[in-house]
């Protein structure tokens, strides 16, 4: 490393500009640039934390002021708690791509899981009593709103049973 670069790494610093940042305009290894930094007392030198525009941007939830910085994703609330208050207040507004949905081996009951492409029943209780019946293989109805009847995948073996849950009557396949 030359004097130069030296000098352009104090003053890129300065700037606020990152290890890699500067690595990278220099074409240096970006722990040589952090190596100097540090020992040269030029570590932990942040960008300031001026807002991004003249624009003043307030809090979804709770309309306080947010201060936005440079380089950064813009912030729409002033706290986490704010954040998630309001996202379980407008629950309309998520967009949910892993919604899956299935029949109930138990009950024959179409039901939604979010985030689970392996959920098998409807609800726990339906679980417990599948489980403290001793019944080990369980009918896995995949429903896929583009599938056709004969693409529905069981296994075959019947036992005829009322559900723990709702009372109907039901034919489970082993």
């Amino acid at each position: 490393m030359n004097d130069t670069q030296r000098q352009q790494i104090a003053k890129l610093r300065g700037k606020g500009y990152g290890y890699g940042r500067i690595a990278q305009a220099l074409n240096i290894s970006e722990n040589t640039i952090k190596t100097y930094c540090r020992r040269h007392g030029l570590g932990g030198v942040v960008a300031n934390d001026t807002i991004v525009d003249k624009e003043v941007h307030y809090c979804l939830c709770c309309g306080k002021e947010v201060v936005q910085q440079i380089g950064r994703k813009e912030k729409k609330f002033c706290s986490d708690k704010c954040r998630n208050k309001w996202w379980n207040s407008n629950l309309d507004k998520v967009n949910r791509k892993a919604n899956y949905e299935f029949i109930c081996p138990h009950c024959k009951k179409l039901f939604s899981a979010y985030g689970n492409k392996n959920r098998k029943y409807c609800s726990h209780s339906t679980v417990v009593v599948y489980n403290n019946a001793g019944i080990e293989k369980a009918v896995f109805y995949v429903y896929n709103a583009k599938a056709t009847a004969s693409e529905t995948t069981t296994i075959v073996e019947t036992e005829t049973s009322d559900c723990c849950w709702c009372g109907n009557g039901y034919i489970s396949y082993k």
